[in-house]
């Protein structure tokens, strides 16, 4: 049961990474069109 709670925490962790970087790169663009 513990091995399976990690396992899909780390693919969240994943997930969030990724958000994080589509977040910094839409806020990226904003700041060049400004």
């Amino acid at each position: 049961m513990n091995k399976i709670k990690q396992h899909f925490s780390l693919i969240d962790m994943h997930f969030y990474e990724e958000e994080i970087k589509k977040v910094k790169i839409e806020e990226t663009r904003d700041k060049i069109r400004n």
